[in-house]
């Protein structure tokens, strides 16, 4: 198959008539060995994250290196910077984006969204949801959540 290409679906063998259909399955980030790699966690990435000294990260680190660790430093060069992009354009260098391509910024975080579906994506990281599957509960904070678990679901975190 030709990269870039979507999947017909289903192939059909020339080699005799009686053979079974294979069926192709479109291909995952995951299971694409040219897949860009985030150089901390070494997950596909699926948003990046673009510090000012142009080193890239996955969103989901550069997210947990400035709300969990409370640190603004790059993870490469340890360079400190008061903002990083979150965008979807890989290739596209920190200093080539304006404040017009930004649908939202996060003073504390210190993080620029480039679009809605990064920020939605982010959103999602950031709230105490609900672990239990078919829950779809998200709580205020860590006590809510702890109380919510115990509550509706009759069980306890950690």
């Amino acid at each position: 198959m030709e990269k870039g290409k979507a999947p017909v679906g289903v192939e059909e063998q020339s080699q005799a008539p009686s053979t079974v259909p294979k069926l192709v399955l479109p291909q995952t980030d995951a299971d694409d060995p040219d897949a860009e790699v985030c150089f901390i966690c070494a997950s596909p990435i699926q948003h990046t994250a673009v510090a000012p000294c142009n080193h890239r990260t996955c969103h989901i680190c550069s997210i947990r290196m400035r709300a969990l660790y409370k640190t603004k430093a790059c993870a490469h060069c340890r360079t400190e910077s008061d903002h990083v992009i979150l965008t979807d354009e890989a290739e596209k260098n920190y200093e080539d984006f304006t404040s017009a391509d930004f649908v939202e910024s996060n003073d504390s975080l210190g993080i620029h969204f480039a679009n809605a579906q990064v920020l939605e994506d982010t959103r999602l990281l950031l709230q105490y949801n609900c672990p239990e599957g078919d829950c779809d509960v998200a709580c205020l904070g860590w006590p809510d959540l702890h109380r919510h678990v115990k509550n509706a679901h009759e069980k306890s975190m950690w």
